[in-house]
């Protein structure tokens, strides 16, 4: 079992840079298995680290031994090669220890802010998650019938042919939940969307009521 800790930076500038720093250098040499960092933008008060990928870089390279896991990255915010690009590099800065959870994001106000279309994110996201997989693992081009606009241009294979990095899903719909167990992939429980409803709509769709057979993991703040 992981003893992971999550939420401790949420929405406050009053800690000192530095001090997180330490403190996740405190938890890799106390023996704590994981740390998870949530992704708000253009909050107000502003939230000290909008960026989890920014702050897994600073807190991987601190480390020795700490997974660094994001719960979530939204990834209709970002265009999917790029990040998976990003996401390549965090895994080979820190020799696998880069957990990434991703999600479809529940904020109209970051979707509004940014110009995008929040009937479009079901689709953004799952071709996002499909183009990423691919361009770690071989040549992968955004082809003309997705939802982002289409590349002949090949990107990957950004991951040696014996890597993967672990994914985790974040989700309460139907439709988030069925491709996580699609792809046999964990569900990660937070406290939002609440777990109670992410099983609750597992067990509905899977009929399973007495074991689960898809990995789980919790997300819980300190």
């Amino acid at each position: 079992m992981r003893v992971d800790i999550a939420g401790f930076t949420r929405g406050s500038k009053q800690l000192d840079h530095r001090g997180v720093l330490a403190f996740c250098a405190r938890m890799d040499a106390l023996g704590y298995d994981g740390i998870w960092f949530n992704e708000f933008h253009f909050q107000q008060p502003p939230d000290p680290y909008p960026s989890t990928l920014l702050l897994a870089s600073a807190i991987l390279a601190r480390t020795e031994r700490l997974r660094v896991g994001t719960s979530i990255v939204v990834l209709p915010l970002y265009h999917p090669l790029l990040l998976a690009e990003q996401v390549a590099q965090l895994h080979w800065q820190s020799a696998g220890r880069f957990d990434f959870g991703i999600g479809r994001g529940t904020f109209p106000s970051t979707l509004q802010t940014l110009g995008i279309d929040p009937s479009c994110t079901r689709a953004l996201f799952e071709q996002s998650f499909k183009l990423m997989r691919s361009a770690w693992l071989g040549p992968t081009n955004v082809p003309a019938d997705g939802a982002w606009p289409a590349s002949n241009h090949s990107v990957g294979p950004l991951l040696a042919i014996d890597e993967r990095i672990p994914i985790y899903i974040v989700g309460s719909t139907p439709e988030t939940v069925a491709l996580a167990i699609e792809h046999h992939l964990p569900l990660l429980l937070s406290l939002e969307p609440s777990e109670v409803r992410q099983l609750g709509v597992y067990d509905e769709l899977t009929g399973n009521t007495s074991g689960r057979t898809l990995p789980i993991s919790r997300s819980r703040a300190m």
